[in-house]
């Protein structure tokens, strides 16, 4: 698994977007599942009583806020189910699986869940992302002008960037100055 983990607002949600997105349009035909990891363990579908049926479904599965099982033992152990009837190597039935799950925080909150399921998650890649720097904020917020068709100075945009670190409340200013 790869595991993207981080303060609110430094992109998780929208890196997983971007995978989903990206892998839909690929030429390889990949069936993705991307949701929260709280929804996609509250909905109770065949594969649960035989988790190796879901990867005959789905080759990437893409969950976001993994911390809001704390506390759900049931659910962890359906993701962990999950986990481990993932394919391993790529057959001529099928590919293998792929996961990638977002966490809010640092990797250290992952100890707020059950051990299988935290072992399983630290196994794979964790990636920590930090708050963007100026210069990423800036060409964040020139990409956003462009995609809105808004027409800002550099001035004006550093004014913004030096206001806050994180991209959704960057999102919310130039809403603001849009309106």
């Amino acid at each position: 698994p790869f595991l993207l983990c981080g303060r609110s607002g430094t992109g998780k949600s929208h890196i997983l977007r971007s995978m989903a997105a990206t892998l839909r349009q690929s030429q390889t035909g990949n069936r993705v599942i991307l949701a929260s990891a709280a929804r996609f363990c509250a909905d109770n579908p065949a594969w649960v009583r035989h988790p190796e049926l879901f990867w005959q479904q789905c080759d990437v599965l893409l969950l976001d806020d993994i911390q809001e099982l704390a506390g759900q033992t049931a659910w962890q152990q359906k993701l962990v189910s999950c986990m481990d009837a993932c394919p391993h190597a790529a057959s001529q039935q099928h590919r293998a699986g792929q996961m990638v799950f977002a966490c809010t925080g640092q990797p250290q909150a992952l100890k707020a869940l059950d051990e299988r399921l935290r072992s399983r998650l630290e196994s794979g890649l964790v990636v920590e992302l930090m708050e963007p720097d100026l210069d990423v904020r800036m060409r964040y917020l020139q990409a956003m002008c462009k995609e809105r068709n808004m027409s800002l100075s550099r001035d004006q945009l550093l004014f913004i960037a030096q206001r806050c670190s994180q991209f959704r409340l960057l999102q919310g200013l130039l809403l603001k100055v849009a309106a």
